[in-house]
């Protein structure tokens, strides 16, 4: 059970690292992406440990890419997509810990 939570974990860690590496546009565009992406990933989650994980790790890419633009100033627009993208990835992350 744990190699196989290992393995997902490495598989979604993997899928993020090239969906976001691919991916150019804004500092706000590559934050609601993250956020985008793991509130997909909370839907495939298989454990309480899992969603954890993709939550924490979703987190941590946030803040690095916060912390690397700190000069950015985002636009009324990005801000909004910012905030609505965080809004569905609490509202996911509630969601998918209701099963288990």
């Amino acid at each position: 059970m744990k190699k196989k939570f290992m393995l997902a974990v490495a598989a979604i860690f993997a899928a993020a690292s090239l969906s976001l590496s691919s991916c150019g546009g804004s500092p706000a565009d590559k934050i609601v992406d993250i956020y985008k992406d793991a509130t997909e990933q909370f839907k495939g989650a298989s454990s309480k440990d899992e969603l954890k994980e993709i939550k924490k790790d979703a987190e941590a890419k946030i803040e690095e890419v916060a912390l690397k633009n700190l000069d950015y100033k985002e636009t009324d627009a990005e801000e909004d997509a910012m905030k609505e993208a965080k809004k569905e990835f609490k509202k996911a992350y509630k969601e998918a810990k209701k099963k288990f």
